[in-house]
Protein backbone atom coordinates (compact mmCIF):
# COMPACT_ATOMS: atom_id res chain seq x y z
CA UNK A 1 0.00 0.00 0.00
CA UNK A 2 1.43 3.20 -0.83
CA UNK A 3 2.06 5.88 1.87
CA UNK A 4 -0.73 8.25 0.31
CA UNK A 5 -2.85 5.78 0.83
CA UNK A 6 -2.14 4.42 4.00
CA UNK A 7 -2.60 8.44 5.09
CA UNK A 8 -5.97 8.14 3.45
CA UNK A 9 -6.55 4.92 5.57
CA UNK A 10 -5.89 6.12 8.99
CA UNK A 11 -7.74 9.53 8.75
CA UNK A 12 -10.88 6.99 7.39
CA UNK A 13 -10.26 4.95 10.34
CA UNK A 14 -9.11 7.69 13.22
CA UNK A 15 -12.86 9.34 11.55
CA UNK A 16 -14.36 6.01 11.94
CA UNK A 17 -13.51 5.37 15.66
CA UNK A 18 -13.90 9.14 16.26
CA UNK A 19 -17.77 9.00 14.86
CA UNK A 20 -18.91 5.80 15.35
CA UNK A 21 -21.43 6.17 18.18
CA UNK A 22 -23.08 8.96 16.01
CA UNK A 23 -23.37 7.07 12.74
CA UNK A 24 -23.47 3.48 11.02
CA UNK A 25 -20.35 2.91 8.25
CA UNK A 26 -20.39 0.04 6.07
CA UNK A 27 -17.68 -2.22 7.43
CA UNK A 28 -16.35 -4.46 4.73
CA UNK A 29 -13.51 -2.45 3.26
CA UNK A 30 -12.74 -0.88 7.42
CA UNK A 31 -12.68 -4.96 7.94
CA UNK A 32 -10.47 -5.94 5.36
CA UNK A 33 -7.54 -3.07 6.24
CA UNK A 34 -7.54 -4.21 10.21
CA UNK A 35 -7.33 -7.56 8.99
CA UNK A 36 -4.47 -7.13 6.86
CA UNK A 37 -2.63 -4.02 8.51
CA UNK A 38 -2.94 -4.45 12.77
CA UNK A 39 -0.29 -1.86 12.60
CA UNK A 40 -2.19 0.58 11.04
CA UNK A 41 -5.20 -0.07 13.05
CA UNK A 42 -2.82 0.55 16.53
CA UNK A 43 -2.02 3.73 15.27
CA UNK A 44 -5.24 4.97 13.95
CA UNK A 45 -6.79 4.12 17.60
CA UNK A 46 -4.36 6.11 19.31
CA UNK A 47 -4.63 8.68 16.93
CA UNK A 48 -8.26 8.82 17.74
CA UNK A 49 -8.11 8.90 21.72
CA UNK A 50 -5.76 11.73 21.31
CA UNK A 51 -8.32 13.27 19.16
CA UNK A 52 -11.29 12.65 21.99
CA UNK A 53 -8.75 13.62 24.99
CA UNK A 54 -8.06 17.15 22.98
CA UNK A 55 -12.07 17.91 22.04
CA UNK A 56 -13.00 17.09 26.07
CA UNK A 57 -10.82 19.79 27.72
CA UNK A 58 -13.23 22.61 28.43
CA UNK A 59 -11.76 26.44 27.80
CA UNK A 60 -10.95 28.35 31.12
CA UNK A 61 -14.00 30.43 32.25
CA UNK A 62 -11.15 33.17 32.73
CA UNK A 63 -7.22 33.47 31.93
CA UNK A 64 -5.38 36.67 32.54
CA UNK A 65 -1.59 37.02 32.62
CA UNK A 66 -2.38 40.76 33.08
CA UNK A 67 1.30 41.15 31.94
CA UNK A 68 0.38 44.77 29.84
CA UNK A 69 -1.37 48.28 30.55
CA UNK A 70 -4.47 47.69 28.80
CA UNK A 71 -7.87 48.91 29.57
CA UNK A 72 -9.95 47.01 32.69
CA UNK A 73 -12.95 46.26 30.61
CA UNK A 74 -10.98 45.06 27.70
CA UNK A 75 -9.14 42.26 30.40
CA UNK A 76 -12.79 41.65 31.50
CA UNK A 77 -12.32 42.85 34.94
CA UNK A 78 -15.06 44.73 36.69
CA UNK A 79 -13.80 46.88 39.15
CA UNK A 80 -16.82 47.19 42.03
CA UNK A 81 -15.03 49.62 44.64
CA UNK A 82 -11.95 51.72 44.58
CA UNK A 83 -9.25 52.29 41.53
CA UNK A 84 -7.99 49.21 39.94
CA UNK A 85 -5.08 49.25 37.18
CA UNK A 86 -2.97 47.45 34.95
CA UNK A 87 0.33 47.34 34.04
CA UNK A 88 3.61 44.85 33.38
CA UNK A 89 3.39 44.69 37.39
CA UNK A 90 -0.17 42.98 37.03
CA UNK A 91 -3.82 44.14 38.07
CA UNK A 92 -3.04 46.69 41.18
CA UNK A 93 -5.43 48.03 43.15
CA UNK A 94 -5.36 51.25 45.20
CA UNK A 95 -4.37 51.21 48.44
CA UNK A 96 -8.42 51.34 49.81
CA UNK A 97 -10.65 49.34 49.93
CA UNK A 98 -11.02 47.86 46.75
CA UNK A 99 -13.12 44.70 44.89
CA UNK A 100 -13.15 43.44 41.29
CA UNK A 101 -14.76 40.50 39.84
CA UNK A 102 -13.65 38.96 36.25
CA UNK A 103 -16.18 38.50 33.77
CA UNK A 104 -17.68 35.03 32.79
CA UNK A 105 -16.57 33.39 35.95
CA UNK A 106 -20.44 33.45 37.28
CA UNK A 107 -20.52 29.63 38.40
CA UNK A 108 -21.07 26.95 41.06
CA UNK A 109 -18.03 24.59 40.80
CA UNK A 110 -14.53 25.87 39.60
CA UNK A 111 -10.78 26.02 40.68
CA UNK A 112 -9.32 29.73 40.59
CA UNK A 113 -5.47 30.22 40.76
CA UNK A 114 -3.64 33.20 40.53
CA UNK A 115 0.06 34.40 41.40
CA UNK A 116 -0.20 37.34 43.80
CA UNK A 117 2.51 39.69 45.38
CA UNK A 118 2.25 41.72 48.38
CA UNK A 119 4.88 43.96 48.63
CA UNK A 120 3.17 45.99 51.91
CA UNK A 121 0.24 46.84 53.85
CA UNK A 122 -2.75 44.56 55.29
CA UNK A 123 -3.31 41.37 53.35
CA UNK A 124 -5.45 39.75 49.90
CA UNK A 125 -7.96 37.79 49.34
CA UNK A 126 -10.04 36.43 46.96
CA UNK A 127 -13.30 36.27 46.23
CA UNK A 128 -15.25 33.22 45.33
CA UNK A 129 -19.30 32.50 44.65
CA UNK A 130 -19.86 36.18 44.43
CA UNK A 131 -22.41 39.07 43.22
CA UNK A 132 -21.01 41.51 40.95
CA UNK A 133 -21.79 44.53 42.88
CA UNK A 134 -19.78 47.23 45.24
CA UNK A 135 -22.36 45.76 48.16
CA UNK A 136 -21.04 42.53 47.54
CA UNK A 137 -22.35 38.72 48.61
CA UNK A 138 -20.47 35.68 48.89
CA UNK A 139 -17.14 34.13 50.22
CA UNK A 140 -13.58 35.90 50.65
CA UNK A 141 -10.58 33.85 51.57
CA UNK A 142 -7.57 36.40 52.80
CA UNK A 143 -3.92 36.06 53.48
CA UNK A 144 -4.26 38.35 56.30
CA UNK A 145 -1.16 39.38 58.43
CA UNK A 146 -3.34 41.93 60.48
CA UNK A 147 -5.65 38.79 61.73
CA UNK A 148 -2.96 37.42 63.48
CA UNK A 149 -1.12 36.38 60.86
CA UNK A 150 -3.81 34.02 59.52
CA UNK A 151 -5.55 32.71 56.38
CA UNK A 152 -9.14 33.34 56.85
CA UNK A 153 -12.13 32.92 54.94
CA UNK A 154 -15.25 35.47 55.69
CA UNK A 155 -18.37 35.31 54.81
CA UNK A 156 -19.66 38.87 53.15
CA UNK A 157 -23.35 39.59 52.88
CA UNK A 158 -24.25 43.18 50.90
CA UNK A 159 -20.94 44.57 51.53
CA UNK A 160 -20.73 43.69 54.98
CA UNK A 161 -18.07 40.95 56.31
CA UNK A 162 -18.39 38.48 59.39
CA UNK A 163 -15.53 37.44 61.38
CA UNK A 164 -13.61 34.80 60.29
CA UNK A 165 -15.91 31.37 60.48
CA UNK A 166 -12.59 29.39 58.96
CA UNK A 167 -9.16 30.47 60.33
CA UNK A 168 -5.59 28.94 60.69
CA UNK A 169 -2.03 30.49 61.42
CA UNK A 170 0.00 30.41 58.85
CA UNK A 171 2.75 29.67 60.87
CA UNK A 172 1.15 26.05 61.73
CA UNK A 173 0.88 24.85 58.11
CA UNK A 174 3.37 26.54 56.08
CA UNK A 175 7.19 26.03 56.68
CA UNK A 176 9.46 27.53 58.61
CA UNK A 177 10.07 31.28 57.42
CA UNK A 178 7.36 31.64 55.53
CA UNK A 179 5.95 35.52 55.05
CA UNK A 180 3.01 36.86 53.31
CA UNK A 181 5.04 39.11 51.71
CA UNK A 182 6.58 38.19 48.53
CA UNK A 183 4.70 35.80 45.81
CA UNK A 184 2.73 33.33 46.50
CA UNK A 185 0.40 30.68 44.27
CA UNK A 186 -3.26 30.85 45.90
CA UNK A 187 -5.78 28.15 44.74
CA UNK A 188 -9.33 27.98 45.79
CA UNK A 189 -11.69 25.21 44.83
CA UNK A 190 -15.07 24.89 45.24
CA UNK A 191 -17.02 21.93 44.17
CA UNK A 192 -20.64 21.76 45.83
CA UNK A 193 -20.56 22.68 49.50
CA UNK A 194 -16.47 21.41 49.63
CA UNK A 195 -13.91 24.16 49.83
CA UNK A 196 -10.13 23.85 48.94
CA UNK A 197 -7.66 26.31 49.61
CA UNK A 198 -3.87 26.09 48.96
CA UNK A 199 -0.92 28.44 49.40
CA UNK A 200 2.24 27.62 47.39
CA UNK A 201 0.44 24.15 46.80
CA UNK A 202 0.16 23.73 50.23
CA UNK A 203 -3.59 22.63 51.91
CA UNK A 204 -4.24 25.73 54.29
CA UNK A 205 -8.08 25.12 54.42
CA UNK A 206 -10.48 22.04 54.07
CA UNK A 207 -14.20 22.43 54.70
CA UNK A 208 -18.12 22.37 54.24
CA UNK A 209 -20.54 25.00 53.82
CA UNK A 210 -23.34 25.65 51.59
CA UNK A 211 -24.23 29.26 52.57
CA UNK A 212 -23.65 30.81 48.87
CA UNK A 213 -23.80 28.81 46.04
CA UNK A 214 -22.70 30.22 42.87
CA UNK A 215 -21.48 33.35 41.76
CA UNK A 216 -18.66 35.29 40.52
CA UNK A 217 -14.39 34.80 40.60
CA UNK A 218 -12.96 38.17 41.79
CA UNK A 219 -10.04 39.77 43.87
CA UNK A 220 -9.66 42.16 47.35
CA UNK A 221 -7.33 44.11 48.84
CA UNK A 222 -7.20 46.89 51.58
CA UNK A 223 -4.80 49.38 52.24
CA UNK A 224 -2.13 47.53 50.75
CA UNK A 225 0.70 47.64 47.46
CA UNK A 226 -0.13 44.74 45.76
CA UNK A 227 -0.21 43.19 42.18
CA UNK A 228 -2.27 40.26 40.71
CA UNK A 229 -1.17 38.04 37.98
CA UNK A 230 -2.13 35.09 36.01
CA UNK A 231 -5.39 34.45 37.10
CA UNK A 232 -7.25 31.20 35.83
CA UNK A 233 -10.52 29.92 36.53
CA UNK A 234 -11.36 26.55 35.24
CA UNK A 235 -14.61 24.46 35.76
CA UNK A 236 -13.89 21.47 37.77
Amino acid sequence: MSRKKIKIVIIFISAFFYFSHFVQADSGYLKEVLDTNPALYNEALSRSASASKSASISKPLYQNSFSNAQSLSSQGVSALMGSWSLSDKGLTPSKTETRAVFAGTNGSNYDITANVSLNSGNGYGIYYHATDSAAITGYCFQVDPGWNNSFIVRKVVNGTESSPFQSVSMDDVMPVGFSPKGEHTVSVSVSGSDHVITVDGIQVLKFSDSTFTSGFAGARAWGADVNFKNVTVENK
